[in-house]
């Protein structure tokens, strides 16, 4: 979930999943570039971006991005 949300701030969140897959949930009125993962592979780090336009979770522009 989220709180806080304020116009304009950015936020980068590393994701780890060390010896384990992980799965995923967020908010669903999150829109997103690309698509919303529903997971990551154990051993794998992946980037989350995100982007508030306003102060709802329907103001946040979502990417995500997982190493090779």
């Amino acid at each position: 979930t989220t709180s806080n949300l304020q116009s304009g701030r950015k936020l980068f969140v590393r994701i780890d999943a060390d010896g384990t897959p992980r799965n995923f949930t967020f908010p669903g009125t999150w829109r997103w570039l690309g698509t919303a993962p529903a997971s990551i592979a154990a051993g794998k780090a992946g980037m989350l971006t995100l982007r508030s336009y306003g102060t709802t979770d329907a103001d946040v522009l979502a990417k995500f991005e997982v190493e090779s």
